[in-house]
């Protein structure tokens, strides 16, 4: 799922030319570590280096930066990508919002059918002639 590279600052530049990780480039200089993470599960990928960070109390020793579809992150924006959604998590929401508008469809025939049955069964008033009751639906 992730990987940490330790590498040659030069070696990873030019390793990086013409790539998706291209913008990397200008934090190819001073002491580094790569995470490459293969997956779009990016907050997963984090944890245990977050947990690392927190144990060994390195809050000063954070990533300096992130390429993610071939978008340039900076510190300030590191944020953005620790709390994406994951995949699963996705697709519940997507799940969800294609699904209610069938709920609420369901919803409201069921309430109108229960309006008509509690109606039918009501006497009629005096001078009215019963209304015929309606079928059940059938199932």
């Amino acid at each position: 799922m992730a990987r940490l590279v330790v590498t040659k600052n030069s070696d990873m530049a030019a390793a990086v030319v013409g790539m998706r990780w291209e913008a990397l480039k200008p934090y190819a200089r001073g002491m580094n570590a790569w995470l490459f993470v293969r997956s779009d599960e990016i907050p997963p990928a984090l944890k245990p280096y977050r947990d690392f960070q927190k144990e060994w109390k390195l809050q000063l020793n954070d990533f300096t930066g992130a390429v993610y579809e071939g978008r340039l992150y900076g510190p300030d924006d590191f944020a953005q990508l620790e709390a994406m959604p994951t995949r699963a998590q996705s697709y519940q929401c997507l799940l969800g919002c294609l699904q209610m508008p069938a709920v609420n469809l369901l919803a409201v025939l069921r309430t109108r059918q229960e309006a008509m049955l509690a109606q039918a069964d009501k006497p009629p008033a005096e001078g009215e002639t019963a209304a015929p009751a309606p079928e059940p639906a059938e199932k």
